[in-house]
């Protein structure tokens, strides 16, 4: 019986923890950030050790924590480019007087 690969485990434990904790305020946002570049990284490991390596099993397992870490990146992706354009609005940057014509 082929012994499951660790860091295909930690990966896809860290795809599915990274949006469930990114909700806690404070703490979450930093493993919401920091989780799926570990788990994504630990995934590509592990299909590393998986091919090279005949007596360790677990590839399904690591191509899910690589797919689950890689959404909750381009969805933090999107998230961070929102906040942003939502600052620059509120702020004035993008204010839409700035894009209208000038009144006569």
């Amino acid at each position: 019986m082929a012994q499951t690969s660790g860091k295909a485990i930690a990966s896809l434990i860290l795809g599915i923890a990274a949006p469930i904790l990114s909700w806690i305020p404070i703490l979450g946002w930093l493993i919401g950030l920091v989780a799926p570049i570990v788990g994504l990284i630990l995934g590509i490991r592990a299909l590393k050790q998986i091919s090279h390596d005949p007596k360790i099993s677990g590839k399904g397992m690591a191509i899910a924590g690589i797919v689950l870490c890689s959404i909750m990146m381009l969805v933090i992706l999107v998230l961070v480019v929102l906040i942003g354009i939502g600052a620059l609005a509120y702020f004035g940057t993008l204010s839409p007087e700035k894009f209208l014509p000038p009144k006569a």
